[in-house]
Parts: C-alpha cells; sequence; structure tokens
C-alpha cells in the first residue's frame, strides 16, 4: 500500500523482527512513514511502522453499515444494502474458497519472491560485468600507454655496433649460451668485457624445467629401553607412564 500511495519512508530508529505475521520466518520492521489524518477540526500525524503483510482484506465496519443502510443476516453472515438503485448482497467465502485463496497468496508470495530474488542475482551479475569491463579497459589503455612509451625490437649485428659506435645508451639482451661459444669472438670488446664482468650471475649449467617433487625427509629414531624425556615432570603411575 506504501508502494502504490507512493508515500515517503523512513529509516526506523529501533528496527524489530516479526515472526507471526508470515508463514516464511521473521519479517524484518526497518521502516516507518509519517501519515497526516483529521477527524473533523483535529488534525494530527503519527509514525507507522512498515510491515510487509500478505493480507489483502478491506473491512467495512459500522460506519460504513449505518451509511449504507446495511441489513446483516446472522445465520447466514450476509450483508444486503442498495448502491446506484441495485440491490447488492456480500456473501461470505465458504472454507474451501478461503483455503484456494490462501494457496494463491502463497504461490503468488512464492513467485513475486522469486522475481525479486531474480531482479538482485542480475543486477550484481551486470555490476560485476560493468566492472570487469571497466578493468579490461584500464589494462588496454595501460598497455598502450606502455606500448607508446617502450619498443622493443629485434635488432642485427650492424645495427647494435652503430649504437655502440655512436655512444649512445642501450639495454641489449641476447642468449647466454651464444654470448659464451666462439661466435662471441665477434662481438665489440665492450660486450665482451660485460660477459666477463657479471659472469657469475649466469649460472655454469642451465636448468631444465622446475626442480623435483620431495617428501618429508625429517624423523626422530626411537631408542628402546630410553626413559621418556618428560617423565620427571609428571606424577603419574609408572604403569600408566609405560
Amino acid at each position: 500500500m506504501i508502494e502504490k500511495l507512493a508515500l515517503k519512508t523512513l529509516p526506523h530508529s529501533r528496527p524489530y523482527k516479526l515472526q507471526w505475521l508470515s508463514e516464511n520466518g521473521e519479517l524484518a520492521i526497518d521502516r516507518q512513514v509519517l501519515i497526516c489524518f483529521s477527524i473533523g477540526k483535529y488534525v494530527d500525524e503519527i509514525l507507522f511502522d512498515i510491515v510487509p503483510m500478505e493480507a489483502s482484506h478491506l473491512l467495512l465496519g459500522r460506519p460504513w453499515q449505518d451509511d449504507k443502510d446495511v441489513v446483516c443476516y446472522g445465520v447466514t453472515k450476509k450483508f444486503s444494502f442498495v448502491h446506484k438503485g441495485k440491490k447488492v448482497t456480500l456473501t461470505p467465502l465458504s472454507p474451501s474458497e478461503v483455503c484456494e485463496d490462501q494457496i494463491k497468496m502463497r504461490v503468488k508470495g512464492e513467485q513475486e519472491r522469486k522475481e525479486e530474488k531474480k531482479k538482485k542475482t542480475d543486477k550484481k551479475r551486470e555490476k560485476h560485468e560493468r566492472r570487469e569491463k571497466k578493468e579490461k579497459s584500464e589494462i588496454v589503455k595501460k598497455m598502450k600507454i606502455k606500448r607508446k612509451k617502450y619498443r622493443a625490437f629485434s635488432c642485427e649485428k650492424k645495427e647494435v655496433k652503430r649504437v655502440m659506435l655512436a655512444r649512445k645508451p642501450m639495454y641489449l639482451l641476447m642468449p647466454h649460451d651464444y654470448c659464451l661459444s666462439s661466435v662471441a669472438s665477434s662481438f665489440p670488446l665492450g660486450v665482451e668485457e660485460l660477459l666477463k664482468k657479471f659472469g657469475d650471475v649466469f649460472p655454469k649449467y642451465p636448468s631444465h624445467g622446475l626442480p623435483p617433487l620431495k617428501g618429508i625427509e625429517h624423523q626422530i629414531d626411537l631408542i628402546l629401553g630410553a626413559s621418556l624425556p618428560n617423565k620427571p615432570t609428571y606424577r603419574s603411575n609408572l604403569e600408566e607412564t609405560k
């Protein structure tokens, strides 16, 4: 009803839970609404708690009966009155109709809960997809910036020689086995000096693959007839200690 009337709600100052209003467990009462009303010249406002209820009954009380000149039949629980020149008779529901009405309300409530759950799941998925898309775009953007800032390319021997003769700063990456082979004598003297200076950085025999898996190689050997190291600490029976 609050949603239909588009009333402004407020957070509850002291939230609590109710059990007896729903068959699906506790109901969280965490919202309130301020309702203004008037009775004659008396005007006031009351802060009501908002409770999600499955009841959808309209209570027609004594003022309505007096205004409509209603005739009530006590045995059959029927109400008869004249409305817009036509006679109207309201009859109560039978027990089977009440049961069917409750089942329909329960099924409708379950469907609404499933739809609400699906909406929340879809909303979370969309939020996650947007976040992933944003992260990917940021990564691509960073990669583009790095590409603009740094350049990597393979070059020939004459290009390396030309840069070194020009005395310009340069980073050179080359295979270790190739540099230490007999072919390395064809490189400029500066490269050979660097390789000799930092020769301890490179392993003598390069490893192939990951190191082998090893189990636990630690053990404690038990000596027959030896006394327990914690025996003097506890005052227990000798037989129990054994």
